[in-house]
């Protein structure tokens, strides 16, 4: 296993190897430090609304939903507001995107896990028919034909 942590991200030039992976906790850390920036904003800085209205606000334009109920008042809360939509965009597909890569991830390793465990069930039933003298060689009853359920099937048979 690598000491630093890899990861292949798609781009439209190939894959581009970057040298550190972002975890889920940086992701949730990441979400609650932008649901911060934006209650500071704006009751604070520019709009002097609530706690609650300012991250009803946050919630509702970083998710780019805009429901229009409240609205900012001044040129600088606009072009804030603009800048925060424009970086959410950004900001939730990276957070989507490494969601994603978890759950691909695991159920590669799920998959993965069962057919190292099915492969143990196989090989240890063959060994034990081939212990009492039952049945033949693996590899002269399940790979020299053609069709594998047909043989499968013979070599269950037999048991």
């Amino acid at each position: 296993k690598e000491d630093t942590k890899r990861s292949a991200v798609s781009t439209a030039f190939g894959d581009l190897d970057l040298p550190y992976e972002i975890t889920l906790v940086e992701c949730a850390l990441a979400i609650i430090l932008y649901l911060i920036i934006g209650v500071i904003g704006y009751s604070f800085v520019f709009e002097n609304w609530s706690i609650v209205d300012s991250l009803y606000f946050t919630i509702v334009t970083g998710t780019l939903v805009g429901f229009g109920d409240i609205v900012p008042s001044s040129h600088a809360s606009k072009i804030f507001t603009s800048i925060f939509a424009m970086t959410s965009i950004v900001f939730f597909g990276l957070v989507i995107g490494v969601l994603g890569s978890r759950l691909a991830e695991y159920q590669v390793s799920a998959v993965e896990n069962a057919n190292k465990e099915m492969t143990k069930k196989v090989t240890g039933f063959f060994r034990l028919k081939k212990k009492r003298g039952q049945g033949q060689p693996l590899s002269s009853g399940l790979f020299s034909r053609t069709n594998s359920t047909e043989s499968l099937m013979s070599l269950t048979s037999n048991a």
